[in-house]
């Protein structure tokens, strides 16, 4: 059975979304959409977190999005980091350890003050260690958290 999901872009002009479906065999595209925020309200004095929540609305209703359906909603580029680093091969019970002091450099935020993650990039280099790193400002995410939320939308 074809597994499905949506992915949403929150523009400043525009929500934009796909719903893909997928199994072994590939990924299908089954469904697009494009709603325009100043058509709830954007630019005649609706904020744009009350836009963005209206078209998000529309958006979760025309298509029939359910709660429990897999949607990942995306975060501008101006609100994220994402780096590769390397780092000195260390033991396996202190990769995270290692990582988030090397994280604490790297992000220009106190961690505190951050969402971050990070991926192993696995290149059989026994020589070096290297790390997708992630990061975005934990008030712009609580902030698209609460926008989806209110919208009724149900985030993966």
């Amino acid at each position: 059975m074809a597994k499905t999901a949506w992915g949403i872009e929150l523009g400043t002009s525009n929500v934009k979304a796909v719903k893909l479906s997928g199994d072994r065999g590939g990924v299908s595209l089954e469904d697009v959409a494009i709603t325009s925020l100043s058509d709830f309200g954007l630019g005649s004095g609706t904020s744009p977190q009350d836009a963005t929540a209206g078209a998000l609305n529309e958006l979760r209703t025309s298509k029939g999005i359910k709660k429990g359906d897999d949607v990942y909603v995306s975060i501008s580029g101006q609100n994220t980091l994402g780096r590769i680093i390397s780092l000195p091969p260390v033991a396996k019970e202190r990769v995270r350890e290692t990582i988030e002091n090397e994280a604490r450099s790297q992000i220009p935020i106190k961690l505190e003050d951050a969402v971050w993650d990070f991926q192993i990039i696995d290149d059989q280099n026994p020589e070096e260690l290297r790390v997708n790193l992630y990061a975005a400002k934990k008030d712009v995410v609580n902030a698209l958290v609460d926008t989806c939320d209110a919208a009724g939308l149900h985030i993966t």
